[in-house]
């Protein structure tokens, strides 16, 4: 009689977001997907961007920043 071994198949698929960068002021994760601004190239988290200074800052280029990665990985 052959044992099949079914537990790989019943674990769940790993789903989660890549961390893409971290907030400059709270050091928090910031996430694939989730919003983030960039100002002379340090990076901060929506939360703290409404606190300080929302109106100087620019949104970074984030599906840029993943093709980048993913073209340096296949390399």
């Amino acid at each position: 009689m052959e044992i099949l071994d079914d537990r790989a198949y019943l674990t769940p698929p790993d789903n989660e977001a890549d961390k893409v960068y971290e907030c400059y002021f709270c050091d928090s994760a910031i996430y694939e997907g989730e919003d983030c601004y960039m100002i002379d190239s340090l990076v901060y988290c929506e939360r703290c961007i409404n606190k300080h200074f929302k109106i100087i800052a620019e949104k970074p280029d984030i599906e840029g920043y993943l093709a980048d990665l993913e073209y340096h990985d296949t390399k």
